[in-house]
């Protein structure tokens, strides 16, 4: 019986590594990188999409706001006598203070003198003082918003703010909004000119860029000079003669004469691959329908992400190998579980051939039929696991073009790597069953560095009491004490998920108690009592008795093993210690563990 078992999964052994072998060396490279580089595109332009919505968004805020302040024009008359002046200035105060995208907010007269100039002044706003205040009616921004109409808004080109004929330093990137001032009566009294403090556009471009998956992403103007995206050096090339070449359109004229001309795209060409959108800043003005548009000097922006060929070689390459390391490792891993089940087993049998020759008593074949139960458990739960690999090796084959179905596989096979490893765990436990290392034990930083870590790891939402008392010690297996430790609190954890109010606690002291049964009949002394309390979904009357049975278990299938408790079981007897469960269906459980102060067996007596 024990050779057919383990014929047959020998060759469903075999066959499964068969099957990884051909799947990773009849792998398509090409056809895997056409893949990927069509996957990364697709991620590109959402992401490109996305920035192009949020600078959409900031250019309607300022839209908005612009027709705030036009509209307090009006009701204010701030062009008429000095109070009137003094109110409208307090709401340019005002909006400088609530708002990070405004650098400077000016009302001009009709004859291009400035009334009020109102700075934000590194977020402390003032008001100019009136011999600071300035003509302005030389300036092209000027000219160009009084020549409007009413409702109509004028917008500048991005570029660097100029004061006294030179470019500002720092830079101070700068887009000026424009609306003419009209009074009640339809006179066009002045203007009201915005000086948008652009550094707060780009950094929010520069943020959301950074989450772009390409090498290089880039923001540009209409003539293909960078606001945003590469070195310092290359950035705002218009503003000065000696850099009028350091722009995108100089450097790659064919790419740009495609970009310029279409909304948005995909150009692979030298080495590289371009992907592009564009901004229309009057379009996005346009959502604030009492604005007309000014087109008589309209513009555009375009961001352009990057990546070489070189790149997505060396992304494919990552992602493949990935993908066959965790395949053969899945293979290899599997081969050990059945080397290690097929040891084990083999030595149980050897033990009850033994054991039946020499005519144990009843309690040795009740051990026996444990043992069975074990080994079939076992067989079933890497039975499983061995399908769902194999079929997920099945997915990845004839799924090549679906990478998100290929990564959802690979997950799955990485989940039950874990689970299969979980596994090799406990039969490594039960394979060294009555055998322990003989070691003093500090229990009470065992348990405050087992429960501490196992706490962090849990929701912030549970309430956790940790109740330890010092200087506790044992003579025992640090390793063994410590998997009971963290099983225990798993299974806490597991049973109050799904509670309104969690509660767990852990606690640890030190009593004298007397036990009637167990290893040493009416054993008396000193022990360690730990406690592990929940008020969790607790154990149902008719289950309470099966819970330390190996493979027993109330979760759904591939969420537990149904071993944690009976390794439990196993290291406390073989401490001789004692373990005690009080538990109700919706009401919590309650274990305590025993565990002797003092050694019971010399130390020859383990290995």
């Amino acid at each position: 019986m024990w050779s057919n078992t383990l014929s047959r999964s020998s060759l469903a052994v075999v066959v499964a590594i068969i099957f990884i072998i051909v799947v990773v060396l009849f792998h398509n490279p090409d056809r895997q990188l056409s893949d990927e580089r069509a996957h990364l595109n697709s991620q590109i332009t959402a992401s490109l999409d996305a920035i192009k919505n949020d600078l959409d968004t900031d250019l309607q805020h300022l839209a908005y706001s612009t027709l705030f302040i036009v509209d307090q024009a009006r009701l204010h008359n701030p062009f008429g006598s000095s109070d009137d002046t003094s109110i409208f200035a307090e709401d340019f105060i005002s909006l400088l203070t609530t708002s990070a995208f405004f650098d400077q907010l000016r009302l001009i007269d009709s004859q291009g003198m400035e009334r009020i100039r109102a700075n934000y002044n590194g977020g402390d706003p003032s008001l100019s003082d009136d011999d600071q205040l300035q003509n302005k009616s030389s300036r092209y921004y000027f000219q160009d918003t009084m020549k409007l109409a009413e409702h109509e808004v004028f917008l500048s080109p991005l570029d660097l703010n100029i004061e006294n004929g030179r470019v500002e330093q720092p830079f101070k990137p700068t887009l000026r909004i424009g609306m003419p001032s009209f009074n009640y009566r339809g006179e066009k009294e002045g203007i009201i000119m915005i000086n948008v403090l652009a550094a707060a556009l780009i950094k929010h471009f520069s943020d959301r860029a950074k989450l772009v998956p390409a090498q290089q992403v880039s923001w540009l103007n209409g003539d293909g000079y960078w606001f945003a995206g590469e070195e310092e050096s290359k950035l705002w090339g218009f503003m000065y003669e000696s850099t009028k070449n350091n722009s995108f359109a100089a450097l790659h004229p064919q790419i740009w004469k495609s970009i310029a001309t279409a909304e948005q795209g995909t150009i692979t060409a030298e080495g590289g691959t371009y992907l592009y959108t564009t901004i229309s800043p009057y379009d996005a003005f346009s959502h604030a329908k009492t604005m007309h548009l000014n087109t008589a000097r309209p513009y555009k922006w375009k961001i352009i992400a990057y990546y070489s060929d070189d790149f997505i070689h060396h992304y494919t390459a990552e992602k493949r190998f990935s993908s066959q390391l965790i395949m053969l490792l899945s293979g290899l891993l599997l081969v050990a579980i059945f080397l290690l089940f097929g040891f084990w087993y083999r030595q149980h049998l050897i033990k009850v051939e033994t054991e039946k020759s020499a005519s144990k008593n009843e309690q040795e074949r009740l051990r026996m039929k444990s043992t069975g139960i074990i080994a079939g458990g076992i067989a079933h739960e890497f039975n499983n696991i061995l399908s769902a690999v194999t079929a997920n090796l099945y997915l990845l084959r004839t799924n090549s073009g679906d990478p998100e179905r290929n990564m959802r596989a690979l997950n799955s096979m990485d989940r039950l790597v874990e689970r299969a490893t979980r596994l090799v765990k406990y039969l490594l436990t039960f394979s060294r069953h009555g055998f322990r290392s003989n070691e003093q034990i500090n229990l009470s930083k065992l348990a405050a560095t087992v429960t501490q870590l196992a706490i962090e790891e849990m929701p912030e939402r549970y309430q956790c009491e940790i109740n330890i008392s010092p200087d506790i010690e044992i003579i025992g297996d640090n390793e063994k004490v410590s998997a009971m430790l963290k099983e225990l609190i798993s299974n806490a954890d597991d049973a109050i998920k799904n509670s309104a109010q969690p509660q767990l606690s852990v606690k640890l002291e030190m009593i004298e108690k007397n036990f009637e049964s167990g290893p040493d009949q009416n054993q008396t002394g000193s022990f360690a009592m730990i406690t592990v309390k929940d008020n969790g979904i607790g154990i149902s009357e008719e289950n309470l008795p099966h819970i330390y049975d190996p493979f027993f278990t109330t979760k759904e299938p591939g969420k537990g093993t149904g071993l944690g408790l009976s390794a439990v079981l196993g290291t406390v007897k073989v401490h001789h210690g004692e373990i005690e469960i009080e538990s109700r269906e919706n009401q919590g459980s309650e274990i305590r563990v025993y565990l002797p102060l003092s050694p019971q067996e010399s130390p020859s007596d383990v290995a």
